[in-house]
């Protein structure tokens, strides 16, 4: 048995639905005895169903009309600059105890005994303590990454006696004064107050929006089979919420809380992971045509194209929904669908000086420079020439279920840039036509709006996207 996706190729209509229907119907009933069933099916002719392997090669060979293809598991794009993960081996035990400045324990800590080709990994208890079995032979560090409000640290296997316990002291994150570069490079820091995204729907498939303090959603829909549809506010990951956080996060009155790029959006939870398919990751985009989603950020990516996901962004290209997505964290070949033609592609950049020399991020640093030397291209970017943009996306400080977090990424890179649009669409409404016009017009103002920085085209594609340069763009098309 294998799950697969089947879609029309043409543009749907009452009659090829029901002819579509009909025929998956009569081949499940065929083979209901082998196991076939129809895991999903929509009105917009996107079915889900699980068949014998000698029926889909029939089916395909007779309906040459419709796309079938494996549904395959999706992937969020991973923590980049990790080796494989292994077991432990037990040549040597090391126990790290992580605390903070006052000798409190922090619990919940990832930590990576990290070698060229292999890596070990363990979580602290709640005294802060993780014992781990790692080979002395492979050892080149130790990366400490804790869950929430403390930046990580790296220590050389020089600095790490095997045999021994050590102590590992993190310092606290200032998630507001520690982000706000963000805003200061890409201009949007003059802009509060008088651009904040509002009216502008902005959708996020991810791993769910978790009810965090500042940060309001609207609604959302969760698509994995067998959940509760109303369930897109449960992120176990903490990667959709954020994403969140910097497109609209939402300041109090006394600034203790960070600020996002359009903190007024209506923003959307399209919950994917964990456990997704491309089939989910379809319907999502489905959805967001039928509910009027202006943007859909999509940090999420896969090495292979697939013909049913390609089409359902040809529908939301139809539909005026611009699709801004992450290239990818493996330093190989743009992921799909950031490959796709429609979509605005977002590679990662990051600032020299905005995170502490001894934190993880140190190792992001890429070879590439900006004119002036102070910003670098993350070394773990996937390049080629489908990047139209790049974005800040290391050591970004946002909202994640428990409090903070300062993570890298793409993923962290293709909001800021979802953000940006969004204040572009508040600025200029006559842009929002609902049809193919809305996003032919959204990517050329990214490219023509973003700043080019002096690195190659394949990292930054047109440049770093900023406020000021869009805004003039946009203004100048009406």
């Amino acid at each position: 048995m294998a799950r697969v996706i089947i879609r029309p190729r043409q543009r749907i209509h009452g009659v090829v639905a029901e002819n579509v229907k009909s025929t998956i119907d009569s081949i499940v009933a065929v083979h209901a005895k082998s196991g076939a069933k129809v895991i999903r099916k929509s009105a917009r002719g996107h079915h889900v169903v699980e068949l014998p392997m000698a029926a889909i090669r029939h089916l395909a060979l007779f309906r040459p009309d419709l796309i079938i293809e494996e549904d395959k598991p999706l992937q969020s794009f991973r923590m980049p600059g990790l080796p494989v993960l292994i077991s432990e081996v037990t040549k040597q035990k090391l126990i790290v105890r992580v605390i903070d400045r006052e000798g409190s324990p922090i619990p919940d800590c990832t930590v990576y005994a990290v070698g060229s080709v292999i890596g070990f990994r363990g979580i602290t208890n709640r005294r802060g303590e993780v014992e781990l079995g790692v080979d002395a032979s492979l050892l080149e560090r130790i990366i400490i990454s804790p869950r929430t409000n403390y930046w990580s640290k790296v220590l050389a296997s020089s600095d790490v006696p095997l045999q021994k316990r050590i102590d590992v002291v993190l310092a606290q994150l200032n998630p507001v004064t520690a982000s706000d570069w963000v805003h200061r490079l890409i201009g949007v820091s003059n802009l509060h107050g008088a651009l904040t995204g509002r009216g502008v729907k902005v959708a996020i498939i991810d791993s769910g929006i978790a009810p965090v303090p500042g940060l309001h959603v609207t609604g959302g829909f969760n698509t994995l089979d067998g959940g509760d549809p109303a369930a897109w506010f449960e992120d176990e990951q903490g990667h959709g919420t954020h994403c969140a956080g910097i497109i609209a996060a939402q300041p109090n009155g006394n600034d203790a809380r960070i600020r996002g790029i359009a903190p007024e959006a209506e923003i959307f939870a399209l919950k994917v992971f964990p456990g997704g398919f491309v089939s989910d990751l379809i319907e999502a985009i489905d959805w967001c045509c039928e509910n009027g989603i202006d943007l859909i950020n999509m940090s999420l990516g896969s090495p292979e194209p697939s013909a049913a996901l390609a089409q359902a962004i040809e529908s939301a290209y139809a539909a005026g929904v611009a699709i801004i997505a992450a290239t990818g964290n493996d330093g190989s070949h743009i992921a799909f669908p950031g490959s796709h033609p429609r979509v605005i592609a977002v590679s990662a950049l990051g600032r020299l000086g905005t995170f502490p020399s001894d934190s993880a991020h140190i190792l992001k640093i890429g070879h590439q420079r900006d004119w002036w030397g102070g910003l670098f291209d993350a070394n773990f970017n996937n390049y080629g020439p489908e990047v139209m943009v790049c974005a800040p996306g290391v050591a970004i400080i946002s909202t994640v279920p428990q409090g903070y977090a300062a993570w890298d990424g793409t993923s962290m890179a293709s909001p800021v840039i979802c953000g940006l649009l969004a204040l572009v669409l508040e600025s200029n409404p006559a842009l929002r036509t609902h049809s193919s016009t809305q996003v032919d017009a959204l990517r050329w103002i990214a490219s023509a709006g973003a700043a080019n920085t002096g690195m190659p085209s394949v990292i930054q594609g047109f440049g770093l996207g900023t406020a000021t340069q869009m805004l003039r763009v946009a203004g100048q098309l009406w």
